[in-house]
């Protein structure tokens, strides 16, 4: 369950397994699934060492999955996202944020 980094990113279609995979981390990690709306207030208030899972994160508000991910490294968390389409086409434009992802 620890990543030398604190996130890591899962693409692929529909039926590939993400979600199983996601389950799998959640209960080796302990982490929980957060619906990507959930972002804009998750950073606000998370736990120390946060593990989170972020389903179709493209469709997250980019200023909050920015939020997000700054807030869970700075606890000492890790973030799992997943997503049916490469990072390429996720459309988010804040530098910050797809550097980041990067």
């Amino acid at each position: 369950p620890d990543w030398p980094a604190c996130g890591l990113i899962l693409t692929g279609p529909a039926h590939a397994g993400k979600t199983h995979l996601a389950h799998l981390w959640q209960e080796r990690a302990g982490a929980r699934f957060l619906p990507a709306t959930d972002a804009a207030t998750a950073w606000k208030a998370l736990p120390p060492s946060p593990r989170l899972i972020v389903e179709h994160a493209e469709r997250a508000d980019e200023e909050a999955l920015l939020h997000l991910l700054n807030a869970v490294r700075d606890a000492g968390g890790y973030l799992l996202l997943t997503s049916r389409l490469p990072l390429a086409q996720w459309g988010f434009t804040l530098p910050d944020l797809t550097s980041r992802l990067r």
